[in-house]
């Protein structure tokens, strides 16, 4: 759903964020089917699932593997035995070990994806991603597994941006006191399918701006952004960014809490909150994205509240 998203125009964050609560259902069907031992049942599908994203350009699967840790550790953890350090420990490694073959391959799959194109969507069916994937992992080797796990160390850091900016700002371009987080605010007061010219984010050119950096942008289908922790440097500087990062946190903590008892149970505010947990821990988000998405899961959250999720509950017999 996601990937489609974009052709809805002003709608596309909702969908997007709707399509989040796929994430709900998953768990709540992985604890179903830990609770009945129907573990054949859930690895099949959770299988499927994992190998199907993979032929998306935005490949999800360590999402799965995070959700599927929550649930182990929900059932698990109170009365853990070596039975289970096992199988704990073979989904950390599957996990380490597809997400160092994912960034080493992921440059050449994805131009096979788009066909070359300058579009973040993919041409191909879902046999030739599966032959090109095969062939690319077949070609492998330790050296590239090495530079693999260094690109996967880069990018869970993702301290580069903030580094650079710290040196640009404000030496050659001044704090904005709060310009960023009033973007942020403005776009979630006027949403664009009430106000269609509102302005793009060009999150590549807004890491050019403030960081000096040349980075790939629009022009060639790339979106890089400073993250939401460095915009708060740039709005606020030190020690602002820690006052603004912990009120951004407190909001964040009452989202949760509101999630948790307002749902029918722990266990359904646990399966409502894991979407709000995939955003969280997207720290290279930008701010107005971060803090718009924060919003439209909480609208989102509401509105299935409401009116779907006591009809899902008796489907399932919850």
């Amino acid at each position: 759903m996601f990937n489609y998203s974009y052709a809805f125009g002003g709608l596309q964050q909702p969908i997007s964020k709707l399509a989040d609560f796929k994430w709900m259902v998953f768990f709540i069907f992985m604890l179903s089917c830990f609770s009945t031992k129907q573990f054949k049942l859930f690895g099949l599908i959770a299988g499927m699932e994992i190998i199907l994203s993979l032929t998306g350009f935005f490949s999800n699967f360590k999402d799965y593997f995070l959700v599927m840790y929550g649930g182990l550790a929900l059932v698990y953890l109170k009365n853990l035995k070596a039975k289970h350090i096992l199988p704990l420990a073979s989904l950390g490694i599957a996990l380490i070990y597809m997400v160092i073959i994912w960034q080493y391959i992921k440059p050449e799959y994805r131009g096979y994806l788009n066909g070359g194109q300058i579009t973040q969507t993919t041409i191909r069916s879902n046999s030739e991603s599966f032959s090109k994937l095969g062939e690319l992992i077949s070609k492998v080797d330790k050296d590239d597994i090495i530079d693999g796990f260094t690109q996967t160390v880069n990018r869970l850091s993702y301290i580069d941006f903030f580094s650079a900016t710290i040196e640009y700002v404000p030496k050659n371009v001044p704090h904005t006191h709060g310009r960023l987080w009033g973007d942020a605010l403005e776009r979630i007061i006027k949403p664009r399918l009430f106000f269609p010219n509102k302005s793009h984010i060009d999150d590549s050119e807004t890491t050019r701006k403030y960081s000096g950096m040349k980075v790939a942008g629009a022009e060639s289908a790339t979106s890089i952004s400073l993250g939401y922790i460095t915009e708060n440097y740039i709005d606020f500087g030190i020690p602002g960014m820690f006052v603004s990062l912990f009120l951004f946190g407190i909001i964040i903590g009452v989202v949760y809490k509101y999630v948790m008892t307002s749902s029918p149970n722990k266990l359904i505010g646990t399966a409502m909150i894991i979407p709000l947990f995939i955003l969280i821990y997207s720290f290279e988000s930008a701010l107005n994205k971060f803090f718009g998405g924060l919003v439209m899961y909480l609208i989102i959250y509401e509105l299935i509240r409401r009116f779907v999720l006591k009809k899902f509950l008796v489907q399932i017999e919850i």
